[in-house]
């Protein structure tokens, strides 16, 4: 296993995480804050973002910890030191490795005949007639020019799906901060640099801004309209790998682009993002998906920024304003950290690729499921061998 004795990792640099009362932007009570230097030098393949998680049932044993291990993810799991019923639940530490983000996606074309898309299809009702069952996985169908990091997708979700976790938690190494606001800092005298987020695991629909003299908002009645079209007659049936298929078009270069800000955007501002693709189904405020690009995206962020999206999603779907602006309220300013893993001395943030959208945010999953190695077993590490 290459990473588990790198002198970068956080695990070989501290043998207390796991006893930490508390490790959340209220205070580090404990915590030696030095661990998260890493050094200096060090490339973006040699940081490691850290997910922290507590459950209060979940007791895995040394053989999932060494699937993670296998893949590239040094795992430690250990009981809560703090008194009360805090200290009842166990503690998971993952490390994920800031190579797995800079590596290229899988990127799937979009089905070319019927029995590719009736291939989707079945995959589809496979996993969501499983207890794990996602927004991205329930519209996989329809969507268009899929882009996958299939490993770090199984991961993610083998460490969020379970229904009794609680204060997910990502430490961001020092040498990738850009900008930490006053709710991201570790708070410990010593070294103010690394910056630590609650997240939350969830699918984001992303809706580019509007063209120019037109607005998200719409009407009562058009609201009344659109429902009584879509809904006045009962649920409408399953389309047909036909009507599938025609519905489907290739994305052009632009959208893509647009596609790729919008993703560095959301690791910038402290994501992991596993799926996203381009929606193809119009709705009442995006009637032509093709004339404006409209986007869906998994992954794992932090808990202000997903606040931040709804904040504005809930008022007639209203376009975001830039976050890196001076008028940004404090209460959401973003965590920023380095596109390229490792921040210079002169690297600031001078844009927000998510300026003018509208981001509406699902939690994930929609159905929680216990603890099960074997699903980790079968998609990742590659058998039951340890």
């Amino acid at each position: 296993m290459p990473y588990a004795d790198d002198t970068a990792s956080l695990f070989s640099t501290t043998t207390t995480l796991l006893e930490l009362p508390s490790l959340t932007r209220e205070g580090t009570s404990g915590f030696d804050a030095t661990s998260l230097e890493c050094g200096g030098g060090l490339s973006a393949e040699e940081t490691f973002v850290t997910f922290i998680c507590s459950y209060k049932n979940y007791n895995p044993d040394d053989h999932f910890l060494k699937l993670l291990e296998r893949v590239g993810c040094p795992a430690s799991f250990g009981r809560n030191s703090a008194t009360g019923l805090t200290s009842l639940k166990k503690r998971l530490s993952v490390q994920i490795p800031r190579r797995f983000l800079l590596q290229s996606p899988t990127f799937h074309r979009n089905p070319r005949d019927e029995a590719e898309v009736q291939q989707i299809v079945n995959d589809t009702k496979k996993k969501t007639s499983e207890a794990i069952n996602t927004l991205f996985d329930s519209e996989r169908p329809t969507l268009l020019l899929v882009r996958e990091r299939e490993v770090l997708g199984v991961i993610i979700t083998a460490l969020l799906k379970a229904l009794d976790l609680s204060n997910p938690l990502f430490v961001y190494p020092a040498p990738s901060i850009v900008q930490a606001p006053k709710w991201a800092t570790v708070k410990n005298a010593s070294f103010m640099a690394a910056a630590s987020a609650d997240v939350k695991w969830a699918t984001l629909t992303i809706l580019t801004p509007p063209a120019e003299g037109h607005t998200n908002e719409i009407t009562k009645e058009q609201e009344a309209a659109y429902l009584k079209d879509q809904y006045g007659s009962g649920a409408k049936p399953r389309k047909t790998n036909a009507e599938l298929l025609a519905a489907m078009w290739e994305p052009d270069d632009i959208a893509e682009q647009q596609l790729d800000r919008v993703l560095e955007a959301l690791e910038r501002r402290g994501g992991i993002w596993t799926h996203a693709a381009h929606r193809s189904t119009p709705g009442l405020r995006n009637p032509d998906p093709k004339q404006r690009p409209e986007f869906i995206v998994r992954g794992v962020f932090p808990l202000i920024f997903i606040e931040r999206c709804r904040k504005y999603a809930e008022k007639q779907r209203m376009p975001m304003p830039s976050d890196v602006s001076p008028e940004t309220k404090a209460k959401w300013a973003p965590i920023i950290t380095s596109a390229r893993g490792v921040a210079s001395e002169h690297e600031h943030q001078s844009e927000d690729a998510l300026a003018g959208c509208s981001i509406r945010c699902t939690d994930e999953p929609f159905k929680g499921a216990k603890w099960n190695d074997r699903f980790f077993t079968s998609n990742v590490a590659g058998g039951s061998g340890a």
